[in-house]
């Protein structure tokens, strides 16, 4: 919801999130990626056909979710990962040159059912999309992930003849 507090500020209103423990996401930056600098790329789980977890015992029982809603915010706790796969997914991403492997952080998901996964986020610009970790050979984790980025919002690189 957006609020305006007087002419000049708007103030947009977050739906109420809840944290849920034992599930975390993470972030990584790449210095330089497309030709675009400081690129994060948010990390999801890919395939979700052998959860370690039962995504149903993590939704808390006081909201209540349209079937639509339920199964969007289902997803989004899909993509999550437990602390052990956190762990496992930072010693594998610190291996690659000019990245930042950010601080892991708690999933959350909407009060109101307004979750929206990651990985149904749209591509069609060609400023963002997929990269897919689990394609690239001697690839080590038992599990597929994958990187959602946007580049929008990144500097370009700039070139010797200029910002191209």
């Amino acid at each position: 919801m957006i609020k305006i507090n007087n002419m000049d500020e708007l103030e947009i209103e977050e739906p109420n999130q809840i944290t849920i423990n034992g599930l975390y996401g993470i972030n990584i930056e790449i210095a330089e990626y497309i030709g675009h600098k400081n690129v994060v790329m948010a990390i999801l789980r890919w395939d979700a056909s052998n959860l370690p977890f039962n995504p149903e015992d993590y939704l808390p029982e006081y909201i209540h979710l349209t079937a639509d809603q339920k199964e969007y915010t289902l997803e989004c706790l899909r993509e999550c990962f437990t602390s052990d796969e956190i762990s496992q997914i930072q010693k594998y991403l610190s291996t690659f040159k000019n990245t930042t492997v950010r601080a892991p952080y708690p999933c959350k998901i909407h009060e109101d059912g307004t979750s929206f996964p990651i990985g149904h986020l749209p591509t069609s610009s060609g400023e963002g999309g997929y990269y897919l970790f689990f394609k690239d050979e001697n690839y080590p984790l038992t599990f597929e992930i994958g990187g959602y980025f946007d580049l929008r919002q990144c500097e370009k690189k700039k070139t010797k003849g200029g910002n191209k």
